[in-house]
């Protein structure tokens, strides 16, 4: 998995295992999360996942995106709750 993807996984799960033995395993289990985030999240929050997870801020988003600040809040609102349905239902 690209650093991208790494960090991806990075914003929604914990890290626990160190185990170079479950490298395999995690990336496998890692490229299926992010398979079913992107499945529900509509492109703008994908998008917004993305560039979040990049490290840009709130600000730099909204204006790559041209779209308010607000905006941005609620799509990460909205991107949480789906990843959190996620985990609970994995």
């Amino acid at each position: 998995v690209d650093s991208l993807g790494r960090s991806l996984i990075d914003f929604v799960s914990d890290d626990e295992e160190s185990n170079p033995e479950n490298s395999f395993i995690n990336i496998e289990e890692e490229e299926e999360i992010l398979q079913k985030i992107k499945k529900v999240l509509t492109d703008k929050e994908y998008e917004v996942y993305v560039l979040r997870a990049e490290g840009f801020t709130y600000q730099e988003i909204a204006s790559l995106l041209n779209i308010t600040i607000k905006s941005v809040d609620g799509a990460l609102r909205r991107i949480k709750s789906k990843i959190n349905n996620i985990k609970r239902i994995d």
